[in-house]
């Protein structure tokens, strides 16, 4: 089994302009659930393609959707010795694909959803690549600018060069400002401190009622 897997797995991977389609639908026919098999890191045949790090054919994403493959799927991801489970759309989001994105939301993917350790939403995760088209995008299709990661920090604080190492986006960080205004009028409270966007306190940024865990780091994630 495990060979039809690592198989299956790899031909989606290889799949380039289409040459691997005859040799997928083949394998599917002896087994159609290896379209939503793990491999040796826990990865679903769709998440490991667009864990490549680039943008990907959509009509191949949909034809994989379209024999069977999920959507609503939380994996593992690695960046260096830090591992945590992430969605399809943190993965979009940290690729900066803009169309991928859209087609994952008509979905009806969660636009807020956060990942297992680190609370990362898709939103932090495009302020953390600086993909500005994306994070835009992002937040004009309602995404939660309140929403903090486990050190409270928010994707505003990634835009700005006191808190992320390279210069902040003065424009972007006007929209997001303004995003956070009109969200404030709408729900009828005052200032951006609901929020917890502004003012925080260095001592207090790391939540002193989090449990940690012993672990590979820190935070007690893999």
């Amino acid at each position: 089994m495990q060979t039809r897997i690592k198989e299956f797995h790899h031909s989606v991977h290889e799949n380039v302009k289409g040459k691997n389609d005859k040799e997928i639908l083949s394998l599917l026919k002896n087994d159609s659930s290896l379209i939503n098999s793990l491999d040796q890191w826990e990865r679903t045949p769709l998440f490991a393609l667009i864990d490549t790090g680039f943008t990907v054919d959509l009509n191949f994403v949909k034809q994989l959707v379209s024999l069977g493959a999920r959507l609503d799927v939380a994996c593992p991801y690695k960046y260096g010795s830090n591992e945590e489970k992430v969605t399809l759309l943190h993965l979009s989001a940290y690729n900066g694909d803009i169309e991928l994105t859209k087609y994952l939301l008509e979905q009806q993917l969660d636009i807020n959803a956060q990942s297992s350790c680190y609370k990362n939403t898709p939103l932090i995760t495009a302020a953390v690549m600086h993909n500005k088209e994306l994070f835009l995008y992002l937040i004009d299709q309602g995404a939660d600018i309140s929403l903090t990661d486990i050190l409270r920090r928010t994707a505003r604080d990634f835009l700005d060069t006191r808190f992320h190492g390279i210069y902040s986006d003065e424009k972007l960080l006007k929209f997001f400002d303004d995003a956070v205004a009109a969200k404030n009028e709408k729900d009828n409270t005052s200032g951006l401190h609901k929020f917890g966007l502004y003012k925080r306190s260095d001592e207090n940024i790391i939540d002193k009622n989090h449990e940690l865990e012993s672990g590979n780091n820190y935070f007690g994630c893999k």
